[in-house]
């Protein structure tokens, strides 16, 4: 702000100056007139800068609200995090907390004010809401496809042990201890 107020009042630096006083002997340019005018022109620029200085505090506030709530959804690598909950093997009741945490993380983000309002800044949220919501619904989408694999992978694990026990199973019996074998394992099986 103050860089730009002197540059705007150097823009007059050559500009003569049209109606000339003729009761004055050396007239007084544009640039000396603004510029030494405590006034106005200092004054304005203080109030300016002031007002940019405690404007810029609330702005600060305002972030570290976004933060302290909403910096976990972004913060944590979402690819580590799923690696790490693939090898804890939790149960379908901590992939439903978790994911049920995302969704309403991501209905909170939705209620909060899309605009805010400090002194002559207005501030629009949309774009950062939009990405909030964009990353709960990837968490939500990266956790029901681990979900997903897992239970894949398990269903396929079941579908194996059936299909080569079954080959077992087929198998003619040629003796009494194979019999019981296949007796037993039909038990099991069963």
């Amino acid at each position: 702000v103050l860089n730009v107020s002197n540059e705007l009042i150097s823009t007059v630096k050559n500009m003569p100056r049209l109606y000339r006083d003729r009761t004055v002997e050396e007239m007084v340019s544009f640039f000396n007139l603004i510029s030494n005018d405590e006034d106005t022109t200092l004054k304005t620029v203080s109030l300016i800068a002031n007002g940019v200085t405690s404007l810029a505090g609330q702005v600060q506030q305002f972030l570290k609200y976004w933060e302290k709530k909403y910096s976990h959804i972004w913060d944590v690598d979402k690819d580590s995090f799923i690696e790490g909950y693939r090898k804890a093997n939790h149960p379908l009741s901590v992939f439903e907390a978790e994911i049920n945490k995302y969704k309403e993380l991501q209905e909170q983000v939705l209620s909060e004010d899309s605009t805010s309002n400090m002194a002559s800044l207005r501030i629009d949220c949309t774009p950062l809401k939009q990405t909030l919501v964009h990353h709960c619904e990837t968490w939500v989408t990266k956790l029901t496809q681990l979900l997903n694999d897992i239970a894949r992978q398990e269903l396929e694990s079941v579908h194996d042990y059936f299909k080569s026990n079954t080959e077992i199973l087929k198998k003619p019996v040629l003796s009494l201890d194979m019999l019981a074998d296949t007796v037993n394992l039909q038990k099991k099986l069963l």
